[in-house]
């Protein structure tokens, strides 16, 4: 329960700063990339943590979902600009401006000040500085076998991987951040040297799984600007 505890309050940590510019109406990219990394850091412990801890609310993971996703079509624009259009610049590419969304954007300053929000945060807060809460233990053993069968679901999506369909793919690119997230929050079980190594194999695998998706994201955008 404190390892749960200490993670939710390193995630939180990492949040406020990002999600208090959002509010405010004073952000950038990197904030809207920083609030979704810590939401999804805060989702992958609450998960591999759940089994073994009662009082964990199983509506979190629904909000945090529904914010993350959110703050979704703002965060692929964002990447596409980002890394995209420069591309496309060199490359002499006709359009050089992201196509308009196809639905409206959400208001993610609006979402930041909504009160079933801050609700949210303040009980994962309280949650995390709850001193009186049952100790009970997460046995290493178990935390271990979580991880290794993700690592196994990982592996066995990577001998495949050319006969997945689209969403199964995207499934894949989940599996390995939260693989790498829970690695990370988890890494005083295991002996330094290897986390390291093993770490340093996730972190490429990650990125190139981000620069695809972003791809399929920008295919969508422009097909219809193909023919012109």
């Amino acid at each position: 329960h404190h390892i749960l505890q200490k993670i939710i309050t390193n995630c939180l940590t990492h949040l406020f700063p990002n999600a208090t510019a959002i509010a405010l109406e004073n952000y950038n990219s990197d904030h809207v990339h920083q609030a979704r990394v810590a939401i999804r850091r805060l989702r992958s412990a609450l998960k591999i943590f759940q089994p073994y801890h009662q009082d964990l609310t199983e509506e979190w993971q629904d909000q945090l979902r529904n914010i993350f996703q959110q703050l979704g079509s703002t965060r692929d624009r964002d990447a596409l600009a980002e890394s995209l259009l420069p591309q496309l610049e060199a490359a002499g590419s006709p359009v050089l401006q992201l196509p308009p969304a196809q639905q409206d954007q959400a208001d993610i300053s609006q979402l930041f000040r909504k009160p079933a929000t801050m609700e949210l945060i303040l009980e994962l807060l309280q949650f995390s500085q709850d001193q009186s809460a049952n100790q009970q233990k997460s046995s290493h053993k178990i935390l271990c076998k979580g991880l290794s069968k993700l690592h196994q679901k990982v592996c066995a999506d990577a001998e495949n991987y050319q006969e997945l369909d689209i969403e199964s793919r995207h499934r894949t690119r989940k599996r390995v951040k939260r693989l790498r997230y829970n690695v990370e929050f988890l890494q005083s079980l295991f002996p330094e040297k290897e986390i390291k190594r093993y770490l340093k194999a996730l972190k490429p695998l990650q990125e190139t799984l981000g620069h695809y998706n972003d791809l399929f994201v920008a295919e969508s955008l422009y097909r219809p600007y193909a023919k012109k």
